[in-house]
Parts: C-alpha cells; sequence; structure tokens
C-alpha cells in the first residue's frame, strides 16, 4: 500500500498526522468509523446500493496518505481507498474526484457524501492484500487463544449496533465452564465461560446466571471485551470503542488493564462441597443432636462428602473461616 495514495493538498495548522494509520469515515450521526460499506456510501449519497456495480455490503477503508506522514496541516484530500468483498482481498480502488478530509471531533474523517467510484472494472483491479497487513487496526502476534476473528469484522462496520453484537457473540463466542464447576452446578442455575481471550491470552472466565441466557450474555459481552483488547493504541482514541456502549466500554476498560469484569464469585450458583474438615464438624454436630434426641438446624442444603483438602481451602476467606462450618447451624440449649 505505500505510496499507493498520493492525492492531497493542505495548509498550515496544527493538526498532526502519520501514515499507515486508519483514515476514518464520518458517519450519518456525526460520529467517525474505521469501516463503512459500499451501500452506506451510497445511501448517503442518495445512490442505488449498486450504482457502482459493487455488492452493498463491499467494505471501504481508508488510509493517510504517504505524503501527510509528518506533515502538519488542517485539510488535504485523498484520491484512493481499499474496497474488499467478503472472502474477498483488499482492492486499491481511486474515486473520480478526490475528496476532502475534514475534522470530525477533533480527528480528521473522510466524508462518505464526497465519494463517487467509477463503474467497476475487475480486470483492471489491483490486489493490496501483503501491502496492507501491518495497515491493520489490530495487534499482531497474540499470545494464544481465541482472538475474536469473527467479532471484528462486526467491530469494524462502526456504528455497530451493541445490543445485536452481544447477541452474536452469546451464541457463537461461548463456551461451558470448566468442568469441576460444571458438574457442581445448582438447580435451576447455568454457567457459560467467554471464549476469546486478550492479547495475551488471558482472562477466560466463568459467569452465572439463573438462565443459560444470561449466563451466555455476560460471557458474550466478555468476550467482546477480550476482542477489543487487541485495537491498537489507546481505547479512547478508537472510533470503534467509542461507538460502543457504555457496558462494552466498561468491560473493554476492565480487559485491557487485565481486570475481571463483574463480581466473579459463583457461589451463588454452585452446590457447596465442604472441606474434609467442614465435613468432619458437620458429622460430630450431627452425632450430637442424635444423642441427644434433637432436629439439627441446618440453614442451607447440604451436599456429598468433600472433593477438596484442607489445602484446597478457598484463600480468599481465610483458612479460619473454613475451620468453622460455614453453615447457619442453631444449637437448641
Amino acid at each position: 500500500m505505500k505510496g499507493a495514495i498520493t492525492n492531497w493538498q493542505g495548509k498550515r495548522g496544527d493538526l498532526k498526522i502519520a501514515f499507515d494509520t486508519i483514515l476514518p469515515f464520518v458517519d450519518g450521526k456525526g460520529g467517525v468509523t474505521n469501516v463503512i460499506t459500499i451501500g452506506a456510501i451510497a445511501a448517503v449519497r442518495g445512490h442505488p446500493t449498486n450504482t457502482w456495480d459493487y455488492a452493498g455490503g463491499t467494505v471501504v477503508k481508508c488510509l493517510v496518505p504517504e505524503p501527510v506522514a509528518n506533515w502538519t496541516g488542517k485539510v488535504f484530500s485523498v484520491a484512493k481507498v481499499l474496497v474488499k468483498e467478503e472472502g474477498g482481498e483488499w482492492i486499491l480502488v481511486t474515486l473520480k474526484k478526490a475528496a476532502t478530509i475534514k475534522l470530525a471531533r477533533g480527528k480528521p474523517a473522510m466524508q462518505p457524501h464526497l465519494m463517487d467510484f467509477a463503474k467497476r472494472d475487475i480486470a483492471r483491479e489491483k490486489t493490496v492484500s501483503d501491502g496492507t497487513a501491518r495497515n491493520d487496526i489490530w495487534k499482531k502476534g497474540a499470545a494464544t487463544g481465541e482472538i475474536g476473528g469473527s467479532l471484528r469484522r462486526r467491530l469494524e462496520v462502526v456504528p455497530v449496533d451493541s445490543e445485536e453484537l452481544i447477541v452474536f457473540a452469546s451464541e457463537n463466542c461461548v463456551g461451558p465452564a470448566m468442568g469441576r464447576d460444571q458438574e457442581r452446578v445448582a438447580a435451576g442455575c447455568f454457567l457459560a465461560r467467554n471464549k476469546v481471550v486478550t492479547f495475551k491470552g488471558q482472562l477466560q472466565l466463568t459467569f452465572g446466571g439463573t438462565t443459560q441466557a444470561e449466563a451466555n450474555r455476560d460471557a458474550g459481552v466478555w468476550s467482546i471485551a477480550c476482542a477489543l483488547d487487541h485495537l491498537k493504541g489507546e481505547l479512547d482514541d478508537s472510533p470503534i470503542f467509542n461507538g460502543l456502549s457504555d457496558e462494552l466500554q466498561d468491560a473493554a476498560r476492565k480487559a485491557r488493564a487485565g481486570e475481571p469484569w463483574k463480581d466473579q464469585n459463583l457461589d451463588r450458583y454452585l452446590v457447596r462441597v465442604l472441606s474434609d474438615r467442614e465435613k468432619a464438624a458437620l458429622d460430630q454436630y450431627l452425632e450430637k443432636c442424635r444423642r441427644l434426641g434433637r432436629t439439627p438446624r441446618v440453614g442451607e442444603t447440604l451436599v456429598a462428602p468433600s472433593e477438596k483438602s484442607w489445602d484446597d481451602a478457598n484463600k480468599r476467606e481465610g483458612r479460619g473461616r473454613h475451620s468453622r462450618v460455614r453453615l447457619s447451624v442453631e444449637l437448641e440449649h
């Protein structure tokens, strides 16, 4: 892609732009989006979707022209953009007339209503897939795990319908909880786990709910948040991030900070498993009740003997607390 976009003009000013970065588009709501579709451009211009013989879902991307690199100015224009059909490669396309860049929310952005394409000529198309890899908005070299590829295309075509994106993620980017948790799910409770992880391959978490849809939704939100951690640069500088709902932004900030989202205490969704020490104390209490002819007063449902040892007790609550049976027991005197 280097050197492909060359038509520009400018005035001296204080706006600094670097080459090799995505040049966003002004959307219909006054915001900006990194990727727009041919259909959306046609709609803004009042044309039928197929005016230029491209499919309406063909995505369009624009990069800061190389001559603008290390340049300071307030006005310039670009004449070439990249288009890509689903499953295809990026194609370099020249507009009929260079489109002037304007400031939107303090950032330079392409104006779709100025973009007029020539009729598509497949025979003369020039692919630039190899040259644009480094211009992607996503980080390269993720540590391990699922990076959220299926979410990226939906995130790039902004503005994103956040709820629609969450529905997609909850259906396609979640999986079952770890075996030890799944085996202990209480009646009427459900678990789900996000498939997508952060750039460092971390924060695959389990979420609970009173319905499978509730658990899947939280896991889906977290998959989106982890996918957003793969964005280059600061989240607040990304048009993708800024176009999302407050819920998704909050979750994404947590993922970028390496922190979990929501309360990860699953106790209310799991059947309690007593430690060996707790089981021994409970057996002692039940035996005492039997000898005295009293009815045991236990406030929570008991489960089978422990599958944990004393060393496996939950350290967050302190072993001292585990040394006492964590059940509401009333002794009659």
